[in-house]
C-alpha cells in the first residue's frame, strides 16, 4: 500500500524549489547504483514533480505552495497541532512525498533514507496524514 508524508516548511526552512529538490536528491543518493531520478509531468497537473526510481519501485516528490497548502496546514493544526509546540496553521509551503507500495518491505532502507533526507531540512515538520500525526524528530 502506498503512503504519503508531508514536510511542512516553516519560515526557518531554506528556499526550496522542485529543481533544488531534484539536485539535492541526486546528490543524496549518488552512491546508490540502482537509483535514478527524473522530472515528471503528470497530465492535467500544473507543476512537475521528481520521480525517484529503483528497480521495481518508485516514489514521487512534489513541491507545493500557496493557499491550498496553507488550508491543509490549518486543518493539520486543528487535528494534530497538540503533537508539536509550533503553530503550523500558516505554513504555505511543503514537500509532499508519495511513496510507492512496498508490501514485501523490499525498499524499507530507501524509505528510511528519504525520511532522513526530509528530516534534515531545517525548520521542517514531518506530518503523516494517514495517522494524522507528526513524526517525532
Amino acid at each position: 500500500m502506498s503512503f504519503v508524508l508531508c514536510a511542512l516548511l516553516s519560515d526557518k526552512s531554506p528556499k526550496i524549489s522542485i529543481e533544488s529538490l531534484f539536485f539535492e536528491l541526486k546528490e543524496f543518493f549518488k552512491n546508490d547504483n540502482e537509483f535514478s531520478l527524473e522530472f515528471e509531468k503528470i497530465p492535467f497537473k500544473k507543476n512537475k514533480n521528481v520521480l525517484l526510481k529503483w528497480v521495481g519501485w518508485k516514489t514521487r516528490v512534489h513541491y507545493e505552495e500557496g493557499i491550498f497548502v496553507q488550508s491543509d496546514s490549518s486543518e493539520i493544526q486543528k487535528n494534530a497541532g497538540s503533537d508539536i509546540a509550533y503553530d503550523v496553521s500558516k505554513i504555505d509551503k511543503r514537500v509532499r512525498v508519495v511513496f510507492g507500495s512496498d508490501d514485501k518491505k523490499e525498499y524499507t532502507n530507501q524509505i528510511i533514507h528519504i525520511i532522513s533526507f526530509l528530516e534534515d531540512i531545517e525548520g521542517v515538520f514531518l506530518f503523516d496524514p494517514q495517522k494524522n500525526n507528526f513524526l517525532k524528530q
